[in-house]
């Protein structure tokens, strides 16, 4: 397999979480996996369309350093879906919320910190496959 195809299965993964959150929905973990699909499934679909447009001449070595960039770009589109959410919200039902940016920067904040964590994941899952001879160029 080549990188960049590794890479555009990655950009895939997160949609495989709450697949297997769903059989477990009642438990803490299967809650947060089958959540995250409502909470951050339209932003980060959004941004994957852009991101596999991005993707179509680029190289592996460019798709690797600016795949640290994900984290930041997810955490801009999901703060912006949930602010928009609130400002509907708001304008809509005219419901009132005593501090709904604090609660949008923790959602933010969260996001950026699990997308981290997944590139790290990535980045290693991608080192064991190049050492084990399963990525090329």
């Amino acid at each position: 397999m080549t990188e960049i195809t590794f890479y555009r299965f990655a950009l895939f993964s997160p949609f495989l979480g709450p697949l297997f959150g769903y059989p477990i929905r009642e438990q803490p973990l299967g809650i947060l996996l089958v959540g995250s699909i409502v909470a951050g499934g339209i932003p980060y679909a959004l941004l994957l369309v852009g991101i596999l447009f991005w993707m179509r001449k680029r190289s592996a070595e460019s798709i690797r350093r600016r795949i640290l960039l994900l984290p930041i770009l997810f955490g801009l589109a999901l703060g912006t879906y949930a602010s928009l959410g609130y400002i509907y919200d708001a304008w809509v039902n005219k419901a009132s919320f005593p501090h709904p940016y604090g609660t949008v920067m923790w959602l933010t904040n969260w996001g950026i910190i699990i997308w981290y964590v997944w590139v790290g994941v990535v980045l290693l899952v991608r080192s064991l496959f190049w050492r084990l001879g399963w990525l090329h160029s």
